[in-house]
């Protein structure tokens, strides 16, 4: 199975990480790479796959979902790693690799501590540019951190963010970004993906994966500031939850999915618009 899949763009030509194991949604996953030179058309997969694999003990039972951002001529994979819990389940930790060439990655570890996330922690969310590229707000990069539903199981309590100077080094607090309502929002699973430094706006625009009211799963998207990048401003619930991120390439925007098919990823792309809002930067 493919899933949970993530696009960046060099020289032109597209990268797309993703999530393979031997069942959807299931554990001893493996993260993997591909490449296309057409649009998203025709992909090469990566003859030295998987690029990341179980090497440390946190890691044996599975790495998964790739989240990937570029910053300064480098590439930052974050994805989480899974490790048996001898009271059942497993512990869901958040880890980093970077790579000068998106082929070659070296593991820094974890970047948030059991002590802290109290054993499980995913769905990190960096804000990134429409090309992919990392965007510090206020000085630092910050990490939204949503899914944490093994603490507390209220959605304004597991919520944390992250601040870093470097994309290595972080440090965590919690803080509500997203509140549920009685109308749109029942509670929230993950905020999925956030995208900002659009041409002359300080908005800062997320995907989130949400259970309504009415109990049905549905996929939304929240509006913030980068002034103040905790306080969602305005929701619509229209969105595509583009978990790896969406990305602006060759004029038109794109994202990729793999829920759809246990054996494929699909490429969407918005039509292109005389006026968008956004450029390639």
């Amino acid at each position: 199975a493919f899933w949970n899949p993530a696009l960046l763009e060099r020289d032109g030509r597209l990268y797309l990480f993703y999530r393979t194991g031997p069942k959807l949604e299931g554990l001893d996953s493996r993260v993997a790479l591909a490449w296309s030179d057409d649009g998203g058309l025709t992909w090469t997969d990566y003859e030295h796959n998987p690029i990341i694999y179980p090497t440390e003990p946190w890691e044996q039972r599975s790495v998964e979902d790739p989240r990937a951002y570029k910053y300064d001529g480098r590439y930052y994979l974050f994805y989480i790693a899974a490790q048996h819990r001898d009271s059942g389940g497993v512990y869901a930790d958040i880890a980093l690799a970077i790579s000068d060439d998106l082929l070659n990655w070296k593991k820094h570890g974890r970047v948030l501590s059991r002590e802290i996330s109290k054993g499980w922690a995913k769905s990190p969310v960096i804000p990134r540019s429409p090309s992919g590229e990392a965007v510090k707000i206020d000085g630092e990069f910050l990490m939204y951190v949503s899914e944490r539903p093994f603490v507390s199981r209220a959605d304004v309590e597991e919520q944390m963010i992250g601040h870093s100077k470097d994309l290595v080094n972080w440090e965590f607090e919690q803080r509500p970004f997203l509140v549920p309502d009685s109308t749109n929002i029942a509670t929230i699973f993950e905020v999925a993906t956030l995208t900002t430094n659009f041409p002359n706006s300080d908005d800062m625009v997320g995907d989130v994966f949400y259970l309504t009211p009415s109990g049905e799963w549905s996929c939304g998207e929240v509006l913030y500031d980068k002034k103040n990048p905790t306080e969602a401003l305005d929701f619509t619930p229209y969105g595509v939850c583009s978990w790896g991120g969406k990305i602006f390439y060759r004029g038109r925007w794109l994202y990729a999915q793999g829920w759809l098919e246990r054996d494929a990823i699909q490429i969407y792309a918005a039509p292109p618009r005389e006026r968008d809002r956004t450029s390639a930067r």
